[in-house]
């Protein structure tokens, strides 16, 4: 692996460890300093507007990861890498404003699981092989 690989997957790894760092930061925030302002509306539909975009997100990411498995460029694995870890970002900041505005923790503590899935399932190793071996198909 060249000067140019190592610095482009160390640059990955960074990015899938500040989104991760992220999410924890808000809900550090969240959970520990604010309080939910459990308004009297009925906000039952932010649960599933937050799991269809839960759902989403897991099935998307496999998805996007899947359609890299053929020849693909490295700021292809790249972006599609980056892609994959917003999704899981975005339901987790969903789930853990609905905890704020409704006051329903489910979707925060459920949101968090799926986020660090996705992260474990799809870390910057995985990709690595695009960055070892150019546009060559790394395998299944």
């Amino acid at each position: 692996m060249n000067q140019k690989t190592q610095a482009a997957h160390g640059t990955l790894a960074i990015v899938q460890l500040a989104l991760a760092a992220g999410i924890l930061l808000v809900a550090v925030v969240v959970f520990a300093v604010l309080r939910p302002s459990g308004s009297g509306a009925d906000l039952s539909i932010l649960r599933w507007v937050w799991l269809a975009f839960a759902l989403l997100s897991i099935f998307g990411a496999g998805v996007v990861r899947g359609r890299l498995r053929r020849e693909a460029t490295e700021q292809q694995a790249f972006t599609t890498a980056v892609l994959v870890w917003a999704l899981a970002e975005a339901q987790a900041l969903l789930g853990l404003v609905t905890y704020l505005v409704a006051g329903d923790r489910l979707p925060a503590v459920l949101g968090l699981v799926v986020a660090f899935y996705l992260f474990a399932r799809y870390r910057a190793s995985e990709f690595k092989p695009w960055f070892d071996s150019g546009p060559a198909s790394p395998g299944p």
